[in-house]
């Protein structure tokens, strides 16, 4: 999946509550800019495909500070500390009854997490965001 302009990806997994996907970046996207990828969960009623929804609509680890972010009243905990680099793997761990999300990078676990994840109207699927020109990631 690749982004070509201002706001350039959206794209929402097929199967929802997954207790785990993988995300591989692969290029973070025009060196003249901040990259900009989200990776994490939404519902797929809320999501908006042409515009941005890290502040709208989920729950995401924000690949250019490796912050927690979510715009549904959720605790967000941790911080990877840096940016998350090409050629890392993110991975995303759902557990639906405990309402958390947490976020392991290259096997890592930082504690970085979402706690508190309201849950209970929509299933949530994997969703990833992407600003800015060659700003690619691949499902591993």
């Amino acid at each position: 999946m690749n982004g070509n302009g201002s706001w350039d990806g959206v794209v929402l997994g097929l199967f929802p509550n997954p207790e785990s996907f993988r995300v591989k970046i692969l290029s973070s996207g025009n060196t003249n800019k901040n990259s900009h990828i989200y990776i994490g969960l939404a519902p797929k009623q809320n999501l908006n495909l042409n515009y941005q929804n890290n502040n709208r609509c989920g729950w995401y680890l924000y690949c250019h500070n490796g912050s927690p972010q979510n715009s549904c009243n959720s605790t967000s905990n941790g911080s990877y500390g840096s940016k998350i680099a090409e050629g890392q793997i993110v991975e995303v761990k759902y557990n639906k009854e405990n309402r958390t999300i947490d976020f392991i990078v290259d096997g890592v676990d930082k504690n970085i997490s979402i706690s508190n994840v309201n849950n209970e109207q929509y299933d949530l699927f994997p969703a990833i965001e992407m600003r800015y020109v060659g700003a690619s990631v691949q499902f591993v």
